[in-house]
């Protein structure tokens, strides 16, 4: 049924783009989509690209050209985005990475798996349409920070940027343009530890987010149109820290899924999540003992942006949309006591 309503969508996608079901184009592999390059017959005067589900067959016996042995070149896998992540796509590859402030991040990594697809109608005059899809997007991380040394009773900051892969294909127009798609998704981990004194200890967060699927659509004369499906989140908190006293820890990742569509457009989605965790003693002096005791609270926006800009055909030509919060969720999701030193919490949110 889904093929089927795939395979449908792209017959509407070829209509609206070129007017009539063409004929058959050269086929290119995007990740595991088929995609088809069209040209008009005078040369220069029109081209276009669409999704062939149809042919997705044939990117999935082998890797394509465009990706000799790597993941998300065609087979059965996604494209593998993040940093830190093996091939799954859902463990490091490293176990250990230094990070500034005398903090370690073991087995540290953000992986986002996603399918992507694009299609595009240009002439010799203007943009005529475009669209971006990222299909079945999960994003899972891991953070274990922990201290070479006793952290500081002052409070600390600390921030790094991780680049992370990036897959790029060459796509030809003819006469009209060259065209260079490009997947990437930068990232940013930051966190803020603040005690009443120097602490040593570990937190690890592992975090996993579903997008769902994601398009965006740009038709002249219309502008751009979002698509969104539902979103999935959950999260895992441990703590195990050394001394017995009062500690708050904020653990950040703002991480953004672009594709580029050469000069031509790109769009872009930004995922900020914020995880503020406090550890706290609760003394019971009957007892003459102590729980140790974990409050967690997370903030999780959604942003989209994308533009499309038509100079090198005509002048003043730029359509920007965003940046766009569609999804935004502030909410206390849990308070656990237990009397170990060490604290676990699992809360799954729908969001």
């Amino acid at each position: 049924m889904a093929t089927a309503l795939r395979n449908a969508a792209a017959a509407a996608i070829a209509t609206l783009l070129l007017g009539s079901e063409p004929a058959h184009g050269e086929v290119e592999c995007v990740g595991r989509y088929a995609h088809e390059v069209f040209f008009s017959e005078v040369e220069g005067e029109w081209a276009a690209v669409r999704p062939v589900p149809a042919k997705d067959q044939h990117c999935q016996v082998s890797p394509s050209p465009s990706f000799p042995n790597e993941v998300g070149s065609g087979g059965d896998e996604q494209f593998c985005l993040g940093f830190n992540t093996d091939r799954s796509c859902q463990n490091a590859k490293e176990q250990h990475l230094q990070l500034p402030l005398n903090a370690d991040c073991d087995a540290c990594y953000l992986g986002a798996s996603t399918d992507f697809f694009y299609s595009l109608n240009v002439s010799k005059l203007q943009v005529e349409s475009l669209s971006v899809g990222f299909r079945g997007t999960v994003l899972r991380s891991s953070l274990k920070i922990a201290d070479q040394e006793n952290w500081s009773r002052e409070a600390v900051h600390g921030s790094t940027t991780f680049a992370g892969p990036m897959y790029g294909f060459h796509v030809s127009l003819g006469r009209l343009l060259d065209l260079d798609v490009s997947l990437s998704m930068p990232t940013e981990l930051t966190w803020e530890l603040a005690a009443s004194e120097a602490i040593r200890g570990t937190v690890r967060a592992n975090v996993f987010v579903d997008l769902g699927d994601n398009f965006f659509h740009y038709t002249k004369g219309t502008g751009w149109k979002h698509e969104k499906g539902e979103s999935k989140y959950s999260a895992n908190l441990t703590g195990d820290l050394e001394s017995n006293i009062d500690t708050n820890l904020t653990l950040g990742i703002t991480t953004g899924l672009q594709a580029k569509l050469g000069s031509v457009a790109w769009a872009k989605m930004e995922l900020a999540n914020v995880l503020p965790v406090g550890f706290t003693w609760d003394a019971n002096m009957a007892t003459h003992t102590s729980n140790k005791c974990i409050d967690a609270t997370f903030d999780l926006a959604v942003k989209h942006e994308a533009e499309v800009d038509g100079s090198f055909i005509e002048r003043n030509l730029t359509k920007h949309w965003g940046p766009h919060v569609d999804r935004h969720l502030e909410k206390h999701f849990l308070h656990r006591c237990n009397s170990p030193r060490e604290v676990e919490a699992v809360n799954p949110v729908i969001v």
